[in-house]
């Protein structure tokens, strides 16, 4: 269904991303900065950069915390 399910191996929750978030997980497939993160997002996705800065730095947030991404 264009959705990408992933599972933590530390608390054993899978979790589905689509639209933006299944975007920016694919960039995470390489080593890739924050600020090329949101460059591709403000790029592809009609939204302004405070926006995207914003979307992006809680996503990444929330990655780490849930143990699914180690800092960039």
């Amino acid at each position: 269904d264009g959705e990408t399910v992933m599972m933590s191996v530390t608390t054993g929750k899978y979790f589905a991303l689509r639209g933006i978030a299944k975007f920016i997980w694919e960039l995470l497939s390489e080593p890739v900065s924050l600020v090329k993160i949101v460059d591709a997002v403000e790029t592809n996705y009609a939204v302004s950069r405070a926006q995207a800065e914003t979307d992006c730095q809680k996503f990444i947030d929330e990655l780490v915390a849930k143990d699914l991404l180690n800092t960039l």
